[in-house]
């Protein structure tokens, strides 16, 4: 069997989510199947950590004069002229014309709840692309059981056209940390203890500005210094959250670290008193399971996607209640006993994630398609 993956979001720099899914079920893929061959499509040159020196596996950098619409237009060209046997899109958008099967890979419905977070272009190619891809699909790859009922209930289609494959991690990265590193690496980089973090893009979709307000009230409460850090993109709508920041009478102990190489969060994640994640929308929530893996206890959202991940390895809490939230945080700086059961909690949740179980699950649904 042929099989063509859309490796161009895998195919950058700095990854978040799609595109770490992208490249994890790539690079499993190519651990677990020697059969068949597969063609790896990018706009531009691939990086070195994609190029995969595996005989039945094929780069092919396919040319485009313009910045945009290159799956629309590039590789609707590519299957046209040199069709395989099934095409993956790890993202949401399958080019006009596809392959004899076609597979395309949802996360989530954020945009239709949280429509004002996106630019009209990108709130655009997404509605295009889910109508598309209802069309032209054969299956549909969700990572969530929660967003698989979200797309029967929201589109009107058959259970049985959408597969769940949960996200996994890289178990070599995200792990248990020694204390003396950690202990050397906030010296070295200034971090001030103690400290909650979080990690995800910084946005109001993501209720950062709710978790700065639920941050003061955890602060007053225990009147004595505590840190915030901050980590991920900034959204286009990050000025909310530099209101936020500003208005708050403990602004000096909030900070933006902004993106941080993935080598370093584990420790980050070892050092803290816990990751707070209080999404209002998540289809999956990848940094949850992070924090669980570095033994770091999590305090999340008790929406979507999340009580399905955490599966009572965390606290859950009303995103929308500023006092839930700064309750939680105040349990596990109160109570030593119950922050370690959370911890070994979140260690044990968090091996059921592997990429490795992700592409075994994807190359069987392919190979059934």
């Amino acid at each position: 069997m042929i099989i063509g993956i859309d490796a161009s979001r895998a195919n950058t720099k700095e990854r978040s989510g799609v595109e770490w899914y992208a490249f994890h079920l790539i690079h499993n893929l190519a651990k677990i199947d020697s059969k068949n061959q597969y063609f790896l499509y990018s706009n531009k040159e691939f990086r070195d950590d994609l190029k995969i020196d595996q005989p039945n596996f094929h780069l092919k950098v396919l040319k485009w004069p313009f910045s945009r619409l290159w799956t629309l237009g590039r590789l609707t060209l590519e299957m046209i002229f040199k069709k395989v046997d099934v095409l993956i899109v790890p993202s949401h958008t399958l080019p006009l014309v596809g392959a004899r099967k076609n597979i395309l890979s949802w996360h989530d419905l954020a945009y239709e709840h949280y429509p004002e977070v996106y630019t009209k272009s990108h709130l655009m190619s997404l509605k295009q692309g889910i109508k598309r891809g209802i069309k032209k699909a054969d299956k549909i790859i969700t990572i969530s059981n929660f967003t698989r009922n979200e797309i029967v209930e929201k589109y009107n289609l058959s259970l049985d056209r959408i597969e769940v494959t949960y996200m996994g991690i890289d178990h070599k990265l995200w792990k248990k940390q020694d204390e003396k590193k950690v202990k050397n690496y906030l010296r070295e980089n200034n971090f001030n203890l103690p400290y909650f973090v979080y990690l995800g893009r910084l946005t109001a979709k993501k209720n950062v500005p709710g978790l700065i307000e639920a941050y003061n009230i955890f602060r007053k409460q225990i009147a004595r210094p505590h840190n915030l850090y901050l980590i991920g993109f900034k959204g286009f709508d990050f000025k909310l959250i530099e209101k936020a920041i500003s208005s708050s009478p403990y602004s000096n102990e909030i900070k933006v670290l902004g993106y941080t190489p993935s080598k370093e969060l584990p420790i980050i994640f070892a050092g803290a008193e816990a990751l707070v994640f209080p999404s209002f929308y998540e289809g999956f929530g990848i940094p949850v399971i992070e924090a669980m893996a570095s033994g770091c206890p999590v305090i999340t959202s008790n929406l979507t996607a999340l009580p399905e991940v955490v599966a009572g390895s965390g606290i859950l809490v009303d995103p929308r209640n500023k006092e839930d939230i700064a309750k939680a945080m105040e349990k596990i700086v109160s109570d030593n006993n119950f922050k370690e059961e959370l911890r070994l909690k979140g260690l044990s949740r968090a091996k059921e994630f592997t990429w490795l179980k992700c592409a075994k699950k994807t190359l069987e649904i392919i190979e059934n398609i």
